[in-house]
């Protein structure tokens, strides 16, 4: 399967992230507009909770997206056919508290400088640090041109109800999608 085949969708960008978009790209390297959420978990089934976030990543397609063309006139975002869920995992109970606080601070600085490839599918990842047995540290960033706050939480809600409906052997119930496409048609 050539790239082009795995395209499911493509649509152009909202104003907002156009504006976003050139600022990113003139910008690189600064950590404009990458999100950084850090939640802190005890006793979570992390196993469980990253298949309920592959759930949510399969089911919103905003989480595939990349934005093409951008050395061109008029820019878009495309939707992938199947993307690797961007997950990965660090244990680092073998280190001292103070040493697990030093990596950690590292990591974030590092995580956000890294940035994101436009053009790369899915602009979001997520990292998931064992503290120890019972504490995870989980890292999700996020490039603010596919989701906002409001989008964010969203997806974490549901993320959260997936992980309790997994937990009860229960398929989970959640509403239809409504496609991003549809709040760019709406917007033209």
């Amino acid at each position: 399967m050539t790239p082009r085949d795995q395209v499911r969708d493509i649509y152009p960008l909202s104003p907002m992230q156009l504006g976003m978009m050139f600022h990113s790209l003139g910008e690189r390297g600064s950590g404009i507009y990458i999100e950084q959420l850090r939640y802190s978990f005890e006793g979570l089934d992390l196993e469980r909770f990253r298949r309920a976030w592959e759930f949510v990543f399969r089911r919103h397609a905003v989480l595939r997206t990349s934005i093409v063309g951008t050395g061109r006139g008029e820019p878009g975002q495309a939707v992938r056919l199947d993307v690797a869920f961007p997950w990965r995992e660090e244990d680092l109970r073998a280190l001292p508290e103070d040493e697990q606080a030093a990596w950690l601070e590292s990591f974030l600085r590092e995580d956000s400088s890294r940035g994101f490839e436009l053009s790369d599918p899915s602009l979001i990842r997520f990292t998931a640090l064992r503290m120890s047995d019972r504490k995870v540290e989980v890292v999700w960033t996020l490039h603010h041109i596919v989701l906002d706050g409001w989008s964010g939480a969203n997806c974490m809600r549901e993320a959260f109800q997936v992980y309790d409906a997994l937990g009860r052997g229960a398929e989970p119930n959640l509403p239809p999608v409504t496609p991003f496409r549809d709040y760019i048609v709406w917007l033209r």
